[in-house]
């Protein structure tokens, strides 16, 4: 049931940031960046979800970027843009 829920979650991250046109943030190099950082977020949990499905036991681990975890760069954007911990963390 777990990777079917994350396989779920998964969907609607990749809904939402098909949302941001391309064209209207490829110059704005923070939100570049954070969708940039989103997405790699989401192949990561897509990866763990794949690993679930199959019966491995795989380790959660945020992906890093000049040492320092994805998920606080990106919850410290100007906005309110905290990464929820359901999908920063091993659930």
């Amino acid at each position: 049931m777990k990777p079917v829920l994350i396989a779920l979650g998964l969907v609607v991250l990749y809904v939402l940031a098909s949302w941001c046109r391309r064209d209207t943030t490829e110059d704005d190099r923070p939100t570049a960046a954070w969708l940039a950082d989103w997405r790699t977020l989401v192949d990561a949990r897509a990866r763990y979800a794949d690993d679930l499905a199959a019966g491995r036991n795989p380790e959660w681990t945020v992906p890093v970027q000049d040492d320092r975890l994805i998920t606080e760069r990106m919850s410290t954007v100007a906005l309110d843009c905290a990464v929820p911990p359901e999908i920063a963390e091993a659930r």
